[in-house]
């Protein structure tokens, strides 16, 4: 392949943009394909219009690159000119690949005229200029990274591009550029991105709220993700800002009893500085923003006026087959869980996309079994769960969060790492993904097995010993968790051991499943032995501190420490006692164990009421949590979407690659119920309806799946098309 990595001839000690461009004589017919990648961030325009941008955030042991076409219709007899706008980070903050010490840039690729092969590469025959009037500022360094969304400042001038010009900085070798002929590795490890591109969406309005001397509030209708553009012009000189913000708080800061659909006392946010220029400008935002509202600030007396201003929403492409149709109040939870998992997934899954935006163990392993309940295009699962792989430590625990630059180590998240292991497998059918990845599943499991103390334990860590957020316990860990063995994290080890052994069971690994298993029994007696209060009838939350928590019910029930009357026994005590209650991070699991021991329909209902109280407050996203939140979008809180497709339309795969599944839809539901599921053989369709104690369940099954319908006490087994059971 001819191509080298480029850099430009001389470098800022600051954040800065750097455009690099070519030009090339093309026909109206000729094909241009092009591959892009960046170090660190890039924007590719052809004949000035946006095409992509990238490179895809990824693991450290790839560089990912775009592979793209141009358009037809852009494409002229004569000059046409390939334009790279390269942002280069120097900033100490979150970022998803590893930095170098100099901006670059590789494009490769070929344009077909009459037949005839042209090579495009990057070499030092490209133009590179500084970009001097787009400076990048890291607005906080206790959140976030300027990649994302704690944002630019971004001060427009009137200043001239500074010339600089390129220069040949490394050959690539190979499109998969990873090592030489003599296997040298290559600094940047080359594969194609390996998920879809993400587009703007077409430009959406705001609408505008109230206006004074030095200010005007816009309202996006919804909470969204996307680029701003600002259209406006203004006097000379003059700085204005344009901030986004959440929602709206009183003028101490706080949001509680704040209505999020309704203007309040303070927008306040990250921001965007320009400095105008007396003409007219159009601004949008290098990356992507969150936000609902947007506050556009300037200068009291400055002549300032707003021409046009908009967004364009940014999201990952999901061809959504999921769906509901049920009572208002459902459709309605479901479309906020639905926008809150759009607004929480781009190149990857993301906690929030207001603050930290990284891909953490835990969250996604809820943002992905969501997912798979909407789409059966398993590509995000998939590079989640293997970009956390990567992510393995020499004493095998897995980073908390995946790609970056900082490694951050929560234990118990290496564990939920597991589970979306098992989880994608079961969707998606990728049985060579729990081949590939089982090496990195036992060496999470030694880790833990390492830590086990005198009682047979899992001890405390040096790491961030994190449960969950619940007040009183200091960085959300259990009273003395940082000095002594936590109930939750070995319950925890038992669950994974078991589901470590039907990964085993799945590819023929038999030995080393009876292994699992019988590590899990040992685990279970030294629980039950050390950490059961007999006397309370309850769990206690840390070796040695009678202190107790609806989690570990929630866990001694999952892992199989309680089952059966005692378990649900259990639950009852649980829900029923003054103990520390499960922030919404727990919610899912909770479900789960509900749904274990028969109690679901029992409790549920008390579960959802905080998803309840953010509807009446307006919310358009779910917040990390009801109450007081950090943060208004948080992906953990998307769980109605799994409860109402598998619980009450009753869907739910019951092996691997989903070739067989069992239907079961909740009987009580009064009223008329249908709904869709998507497997990688194609949409299952449930049609319900419940009317005077009688039931009629109409369903449409793919060929490849052996599906088990259930209503009330009859079942019957469809292998394809259409079936009716009543009862």
């Amino acid at each position: 392949m001819k191509a080298f990595w480029i850099t430009p001839k001389e470098m800022l000690e600051r954040n800065v943009l750097y455009r690099f461009s070519k030009s090339l004589r093309l026909k109206e017919s000729s094909e241009v394909t092009l591959n892009v990648s960046a170090d660190t961030r890039y924007k590719l325009y052809f004949n000035g219009e946006y095409i992509c941008e990238g490179p895809c955030q990824s693991d450290h042991w790839f560089w990912r690159y775009e592979n793209v076409s141009i358009p037809k219709e852009l494409i002229k007899n004569g000059e046409n000119t390939v334009t790279v706008d390269v942002l280069y980070i120097q900033d100490d903050i979150y970022f998803t690949q590893a930095k170098r010490d100099k901006a670059a840039l590789i494009v490769f690729g070929e344009a077909v005229t009459d037949g005839v092969k042209e090579d495009i590469y990057t070499d030092r025959t490209w133009d590179c200029d500084i970009v001097p009037s787009m400076t990048f500022v890291n607005a906080s360094k206790t959140y976030g990274r300027v990649m994302a969304n704690i944002p630019p400042m971004a001060a427009y001038t009137a200043e001239e591009n500074i010339k600089v010009g390129a220069r040949d900085y490394k050959r690539c070798w190979h499109d998969e550029g990873n090592h030489s002929p003599y296997g040298l590795g290559d600094d940047y490890r080359l594969a194609r991105r390996d998920i879809s591109l993400i587009r703007p969406e077409p430009e959406k309005r705001f609408k505008e709220l109230r206006r004074d001397g030095v200010s005007a509030e816009l309202d996006a209708g919804v909470y969204t993700t996307a680029f701003s553009v600002f259209r406006f012009k203004g006097e000379k000189g003059k700085r204005i800002r344009f901030i986004y913000a959440e929602c709206y708080t009183d003028k101490n800061g706080s949001k509680i009893g704040i209505r999020r659909d309704l203007p309040n006392d303070k927008l306040d946010g990250v921001y965007d500085e320009i400095e105008l220029t007396g003409d007219a400008q159009t601004y949008e935002s290098y990356f992507y923003k969150a936000f609902r509202y947007v506050r556009a600030e300037y200068p009291e007396g400055t002549e300032f006026k707003i021409e046009e201003q908009g967004y364009k929403p940014y999201f990952y492409p999901v061809v959504r087959d999921g769906a509901i149709k049920a009572t208002p109040l459902i459709e309605k939870m479901w479309e906020v869980s639905l926008n809150t998992l759009k607004c929480c997934t781009h190149e990857t899954f993301v906690d929030c996309p207001y603050y930290e935006q990284c891909q953490y163990d835990m969250d996604t392993a809820i943002e992905m079994m969501v997912m798979m309940r909407l789409t059966d295009d398993y590509s995000m699962p998939r590079k989640a769960v293997y970009d956390l792989a990567r992510s393995q430590q020499p004493d095998g625990m897995l980073c908390a969060h995946y790609p970056t630059s900082w490694v951050q180590i929560i234990p118990n998240f290496s564990l939920f790492w597991i589970l979306m292991l098992r989880d994608y497998a079961t969707y998606s059918g990728d049985v060579r993904a729990i081949r590939e990845l089982l090496p990195v599943v036992e060496r999470v499991l030694n880790a833990f097995e390492l830590l086990k103390t005198d009682q047979g334990l899992v001890g405390s860590t040096p790491y961030w010993n994190y449960t969950d957020w619940v007040p009183g316990w200091q960085r959300g860990i259990p009273p003395m968790g940082d000095k002594s063995p936590t109930t939750v994290s070995s319950m925890m080890y038992a669950y994974a051991l078991g589901v470590a052994a039907t990964l085993a069971e799945e590819i023929g690994r038999g030995a080393l499943a009876t292994e699992y298993l019988a590590r899990k029994a040992d685990m279970i007696d030294a629980v039950n032995k050390s950490l059961y209060d007999k006397e309370k009838k309850f769990y206690i939350d840390t070796y040695g501190y009678k202190t107790y928590s609806e989690h570990t019910a929630v866990w001694a029930v999952l892992s199989d420490c309680v089952t059966g009357d005692e378990a649900r026994a259990l639950l009852d005590r649980s829900f029923s006692s003054d103990v520390s209650r499960a922030s919404f991070s727990f919610g899912y699991y909770t479900f789960r164990a509900l749904e274990k021991v028969g109690c679901y329909k029992k409790y549920s209902a008390r579960l959802f009421e905080g998803w309840y109280k953010m509807l009446d407050m307006g919310c358009t996203t779910w917040c990390e949590n009801p109450d007081d939140p950090r943060s208004e979008c948080h992906a953990w809180s998307a769980a109605p979407i799994y409860e109402y497709s598998s619980m009450l339309l009753g869907v739910k795969p019951t092996a691997t690659g989903f070739t067989e599944a069992v239907i079961e839809p909740d009987t009580e539901y009064c009223g008329k119920l249908e709904g869709s599921v998507p497997t990688p053989f194609g949409t299952i369709r449930v049609k319900i309806e419940n009317k005077d104690g009688e039931s009629e369940l109409w369903v449409s099954i793919p060929s490849g799946i052996r599906a088990t319908l259930k209503l009330k006490d009859k079942s019957l087994t469809v292998s394809r098309g259409e079936a009716t059971l009543r009862a």
